[in-house]
């Protein structure tokens, strides 16, 4: 049986080193994209409900889940926020609390707390807290997790802490959730 012999320099003879070399040139490309890059998966959002303690008065929720103070008012507002495994495996892949939120300085804080409560004696832990940088605009924050969640174990929920202690700055909490996060 006779060989056949492709000469390199038609169509046929460079179609293959051609796509070789993009399959290459994208997978850099996917490289230097993914270096200091985030990406995430599946992702839980929850809504969050204030807590009993904080007065109504003292906080504006907009339609679009936007927390901030009401006028002049000062100091603390705590919010409850349940999750949940929509995946509905008791281990998911998350590996990242999120918060999205708006930090208008020195007076101003947002925070979220995640704690998990073991179903088998209901002993209550705290996990990890996430607490907001100064920004100026609205941003999303995010910090790994120290342990892997469990869901067939424990129950889990965020504490969020909207703070401010002068009428001059304006915090804001948008969102928080759990997810999974390259780095």
């Amino acid at each position: 049986m006779k060989s056949r012999r492709v000469n390199p320099l038609t169509t046929q003879g460079l179609l293959r080193p051609f796509l070789i070399g993009l399959l290459g040139l994208s997978f850099v490309f996917t490289l230097a994209a993914g270096a200091g890059a985030t990406s995430e998966q599946s992702r839980a959002a929850i809504s969050c409900v204030p807590d009993d303690d904080t007065i109504p008065e003292k906080f504006v929720a907009s339609s679009t889940g936007k927390i901030t103070f009401q006028g002049t008012s000062t100091g603390s507002l705590y919010f409850y926020c349940h999750f949940t495994n929509p995946e509905d495996t008791g281990n998911p892949d998350w590996n990242a609390i999120f918060l999205t939120n708006k930090d208008t300085g020195a007076n101003a804080l947002v925070e979220a707390k995640l704690y998990r409560k073991a179903r088998s004696n209901g002993a209550t832990y705290l996990v990890t807290t996430l607490t907001s940088t100064d920004n100026a605009n609205i941003k999303e924050e995010w910090k790994l997790l120290p342990v892997a969640l469990n869901f067939n174990e424990n129950a889990y929920w965020v504490q969020v802490r909207l703070q401010r202690s002068v009428t001059t700055v304006s915090p804001e909490f948008h969102m928080v959730s759990l997810g999974y996060q390259l780095y």
